[in-house]
């Protein structure tokens, strides 16, 4: 089973996020949880990922975007693809780097 069948996307409303996390704290396919410390400042979870048939290891990570971002190598586009955090993207129309468009979406939650 992929995860990402049962991990809610950003369409996708509140009670999916906590049967997701049901579906974490259930399964088979958590591999670790780094819980919250004031340390941190983030709270991790491992769960297995498959992709192309190949199974993996993926990390969700939890925090506040300010200590996030700086630890990001780059970010993965549509095709997942690594991208530079400089390379140029759009978001809203507008052109901006990929760590200008993680900036505006934090932002826009935010309001």
């Amino acid at each position: 089973m992929n995860v990402n069948d049962k991990l809610p996307s950003e369409k996708d409303g509140g009670d999916k996020i906590y049967e997701a996390k049901e579906f974490l704290q259930t399964s088979d396919i958590k591999l670790a949880v780094v819980e919250f410390s004031s340390k941190r400042k983030r709270a991790s979870i491992v769960v297995k990922h498959t992709v192309n048939g190949t199974e993996m290891a993926r990390v969700y990570t939890k925090g506040a975007p300010d200590m996030l971002f700086p630890m990001l190598s780059g970010v993965l586009d549509s095709n997942m693809q690594l991208m530079p955090l400089d390379s140029n993207t759009s978001y809203d129309g507008e052109s901006c780097t990929e760590i200008e468009k993680l900036n505006k979406v934090v932002k826009k939650f935010a309001q």
